[in-house]
C-alpha cells in the first residue's frame, strides 16, 4: 500500500482554501450525511431531470457543453467498479473506485480513493493500495469501497487491506503538497483478524464513524475458506480508536465463532439520554449497542427468528447485515440481507428498535425443555426434536418489523440498502427491486413501488423528493404517503438513465449539485430549467419508459485457468456449440474456439464489453467462430447449444430455469462458483487458481436436471 504522489499545482489548489464550502470544527461528513446515517437533505431545489451521454474519449470537461447533454455540470471516469458514496468537503470531493478502466482490464490492480475539484472535477489528489494476495480477503478489481470521513483537515477511511487510515489534508486544501499520513491501523497485523470479503465485492464496506475523541470501524472479520468455520473467533468485531493517534481505547468480539459469513455494515454513533451509543449491526445477525467510551454494552437484539436456520448452500431464512442502521427520533431501523454467494435469503426484515431499552431485547428468548436460557447459537437458536422453543421476551425493543407473515402482501427481501425518515414516512429498499414507503412510527405500508433493476445503493430524500438508484437510472419520487395520489406517491416523476454500467452506490446532493456514480464514471449534476423541445421531460412524466436493459450483475472476470477447467470439465469438443450467458470480455467464447475449434456464442448486454470483447475477439483471430451479441440473454434462443457456460447469481439462475429445461437432453451446463438453485449437480470440482490465488468451485449439469 502506498500513496501515489502527484504534482499539485499551486496556483490550482490555492483557491480551495478560499472556497465559501466549509466544514465547521465540530460538523463532519460521512456516509449517509451525519452520525445518524440518514441520508435526508437540508438544502432545495435538487434537479430532476439531465440527460447523460456517455463519452469515452477526450476532454471531460467539456462534457457540459456537449449539446446533447443536459445539466451536467462535469463527468469524471473512474475505475471499472465503484462501491463508494461521494463524500462533498471543503471543496473537495472524495470517492473510491479501482484504478482500472474497463477498455484496460490488464493493468496491475489496485483499489484507489480519488480526490476531484468540487468546480470541475479536475484530479487532484489519489491514495492508491494494492491487492491482498488472497481473494477470500480482497477480490480482484473491487472498490475501495469504504466511504471516507471527514473532520476539517483530517480524513479517515478504511482501506482494501484492512488498515484504517488517517490523512492530514492541510498541504492539499493549502496548494503546497499531498495529503500527509497521520496514523494507520493494520487490524489483521495488530488484531489478528480474518477478513472476509464477498466473492463478488460489489457491495459497501464499513464505513468508520466519529464520536467526539474516538473512531469506530467493524473490522470484518468473517469465516474461512470453508465458508462454515471462523479462523479467529476472539478477534475483534468492533474496535474504538483513539481518533488523533490511533491508539486502541477498547474493541468487542461478541460474535465470536457464531459469525455467518462477514462483516460489512457501518457503525452508528448517537446519544440517548445524554449517553454516547455505539450501534452495530453484527455478522452474527445480532445489534447490539455498547458504551461510546467504555465499550459496555447496553442492548442487543436478535434480528432473526429463534426457529430460523443458517446453511451454506441453498435458501436460507438467517440473515446477517449488508445494511447500515439507521437512528432516528431515539429508534433505530436496520434490515438483515446476504450476498448472492454460495446462500440466499428466504425471508428479509426491516425492524425498528427502540434504542432507549436496556439488556437482551429480543423478540424471543430460546429456552431448553425447562425454560432455561439457551446461549447464543450459531446455525439455529432452537431445536424443536429436543424440546427447546421460543417464548415471548416481556422486554423486546422491537416496536415493528416488516416482514413475511406480518403483512399479508408483498414485503422485505433482503437488503443492502439504509432507510431514510423525512416527515413522519420511512423509504426502504430489497435488493430485488422494490422501494417501500412506511410510516416510521407504525411500520404502516403506504405505497410500494416495483423496480425492473435491483437495488443496491440507498434512498436519499431532498426537498420532498425521493431519489433512488438502480442498475440502469435514477428514478424520483415525490415523499408522499397517500396512495391514491398517484401524482405524488408510488410512481417516479421523472426518470434519468445513467448510461452504462450503472453501480450500486447512492446519491449524494451537497452545494447545489447531486452527484451520481454509475460503476465507472461519476457525475456532477445541477438544476435550471428543462427545454421541453429537446425532448428531455416526457409530455407525461408518469409514463417514463426505460429504453434498453442494463446488467444484471456487475463484471468479475473468470481467471484464465478457471476457464480451461470449466470447459475441460464440460468434456468439450470441436463438434460442440458454447453459449456464454453474460459474456463479459469475450475470455470464455475465445478460449472455447482457440483451444478446441468449436463454434462459441456470447450473449452480453453491457454494449462497452460487447465492444471491448469483440475486438478481443478479431485480435485472436477467431471471428470465424465466435460470434458477440448484444442481447437480453432471458429472451435468447439456447435451442443451438450443446454447452453453456454461466457466472451468475442464483437468482438469475433460477430465472433462466424455463430455457434451461427446454434445452435438448444432453447439454451441458457449467457454472463457475455459483449453483443452480433446486437442482444437483452431476459433479463438481474445486480449481486452486495460479492466476486468482484463490480456489474456484465448478459445477456440471447434464440436462434433463436431476431435481
Amino acid at each position: 500500500m502506498r500513496i501515489q504522489p502527484r504534482a499539485v499545482m499551486a496556483l490550482l489548489l490555492a483557491s480551495l482554501s478560499m472556497m465559501s464550502v466549509s466544514i465547521h470544527a465540530d460538523d463532519w461528513t460521512m456516509l449517509g450525511r451525519d452520525n445518524t446515517r440518514n441520508g435526508v437533505s437540508t438544502e432545495v431545489n435538487p434537479p430532476s431531470f439531465w440527460k447523460v451521454v456517455d463519452t469515452t474519449e477526450g476532454d471531460q470537461r467539456l462534457l457540459a457543453r456537449n449539446q446533447f447533454s443536459r445539466n451536467i455540470k462535469w463527468k469524471v471516469q473512474l475505475g471499472s467498479n465503484t462501491d463508494s458514496d461521494p463524500v462533498v468537503a471543503n471543496g473537495l470531493v472524495w470517492i473510491g473506485t479501482n484504478n482500472t478502466p474497463l477498455n484496460k482490464l490488464g493493468q496491475l490492480d489496485k483499489a484507489v480513493l480519488m480526490c476531484l475539484r468540487e468546480t470541475d472535477g479536475e484530479l487532484v489528489y489519489k491514495y492508491e493500495s494494492d491487492r491482498m494476495p488472497l481473494r477470500i480477503h480482497d477480490a480482484p478489481y473491487g472498490s475501495m469501497a469504504s466511504t471516507p470521513l471527514v473532520e476539517g483537515d483530517r480524513l479517515w477511511f478504511m482501506t482494501n487491506r484492512y488498515r484504517v487510515m488517517c490523512l492530514d489534508l492541510g498541504p492539499l486544501r493549502r496548494g503546497v503538497g499531498d495529503p500527509t499520513e497521520v496514523w494507520n491501523k493494520d487490524m489483521i497485523q495488530e488484531f489478528d483478524v480474518f477478513p472476509r470479503t464477498s466473492y463478488m465485492n460489489f457491495h459497501q464496506w464499513s464505513s468508520v464513524a466519529l464520536y467526539k475523541d474516538w473512531i469506530y470501524a467493524i473490522t470484518g472479520n468473517g469465516v474461512g475458506e470453508d465458508y462454515e468455520t471462523v479462523p479467529k473467533p476472539d478477534a475483534p468485531s468492533l474496535v474504538c480508536l483513539e481518533k488523533q493517534t490511533g491508539n486502541l481505547i477498547w474493541q468487542d468480539s461478541s460474535p465470536g465463532k457464531n459469525i455467518l459469513f462477514g462483516q460489512w455494515s457501518s457503525p452508528v454513533v448517537v446519544e440517548v439520554k445524554g449517553r454516547g451509543q455505539v450501534i452495530a449491526a453484527q455478522g452474527d445477525g445480532w445489534v447490539r449497542s455498547f458504551d461510546a467510551r467504555s465499550g459496555e454494552l447496553i442492548w442487543q437484539i436478535d434480528m432473526n427468528r429463534k426457529t430460523s436456520k443458517w446453511q451454506r448452500s441453498g435458501r436460507n431464512n438467517r440473515g446477517y447485515f449488508l445494511a447500515t442502521p439507521v437512528f432516528h427520533d431515539n429508534r433505530v431501523y436496520v434490515a438483515i440481507g446476504q450476498v448472492w454467494e454460495d446462500h440466499f435469503i428466504e425471508n428479509g426484515r426491516l425492524c425498528c428498535i427502540d434504542a432507549t431499552k436496556v439488556g437482551d431485547i429480543s423478540t424471543e428468548l430460546a429456552v431448553d425443555s425447562i425454560n432455561r436460557l439457551i446461549p447464543h447459537r450459531r446455525v439455529q437458536a432452537v431445536d424443536t426434536s429436543k424440546g427447546e422453543r421460543a417464548i415471548a421476551n416481556v422486554n423486546s425493543g422491537l416496536l415493528w418489523e416488516f416482514a413475511e407473515g406480518v403483512q399479508t402482501d408483498r414485503t422485505m427481501s433482503s437488503s443492502m440498502s439504509r432507510v431514510a425518515i423525512q416527515n413522519g414516512l420511512l423509504i426502504a429498499a430489497n435488493m430485488d427491486g422494490f422501494l417501500h414507503c412506511l410510516d416510521a412510527k407504525t411500520g404502516q405500508k403506504y405505497w410500494t413501488y416495483e423496480s425492473d433493476g435491483a437495488y443496491f445503493g440507498s434512498p436519499l430524500i431532498v426537498d420532498d423528493k425521493i431519489y433512488m438508484a438502480n442498475e440502469e437510472r435514477v428514478d424520483i419520487f415525490r415523499l408522499s404517503g397517500n396512495p391514491d395520489l398517484a401524482m405524488y406517491a408510488g410512481r417516479p416523476i421523472a426518470s434519468n438513465e445513467m448510461g452504462i454500467r450503472s453501480g450500486s452506490t447512492s446519491p449524494v446532493f451537497a452545494n447545489g449539485v447531486l452527484y451520481v456514480s454509475n460503476r465507472s464514471n461519476l457525475f456532477a449534476i445541477v438544476s435550471h430549467q428543462p427545454r421541453i423541445d429537446d425532448g428531455e421531460i416526457p409530455v407525461d412524466p408518469l409514463s417514463v419508459e426505460t429504453k434498453g436493459k442494463g446488467p444484471d450483475a456487475p463484471f468479475v472476470p473468470t481467471p484464465q485457468d478457471v476457464v480451461r477447467e470449466m470447459l475441460k470439465f464440460a468434456s468439450l469438443t470441436q463438434e460442440d456449440v458454447v453459449y456464454d450467458l453474460g459474456s463479459g470480455d469475450g475470455r470464455i467464447v475465445i478460449a472455447a474456439a482457440k483451444e478446441y475449434g468449436c463454434q462459441a456464442v456470447g450473449y452480453e448486454i453491457d454494449s462497452e464489453l460487447v465492444a471491448i470483447s469483440k475486438t478481443k475477439v478479431q485480435e485472436n483471430g477467431v471471428q470465424n467462430l465466435v460470434k458477440i451479441e448484444s442481447r437480453d440473454m432471458f429472451s435468447a434462443d439456447l435451442s443451438q447449444a450443446t454447452v453453456i457456460t454461466v457466472f451468475l447469481y442464483p437468482r438469475l439462475l433460477e430465472k433462466l430455469m424455463p430455457q434451461f429445461r427446454s434445452l435438448r437432453p444432453g447439454t451441458r451446463i457449467v457454472s463457475h462458483h455459483f449453483s443452480i438453485p433446486g437442482v444437483r449437480p452431476d459433479k463438481e470440482a474445486a480449481v486452486s487458481s495460479k492466476d486468482s490465488f484463490d480456489v474456484h468451485k465448478i459445477m456440471l449439469w447434464t440436462i434433463p436436471f436431476k431435481d
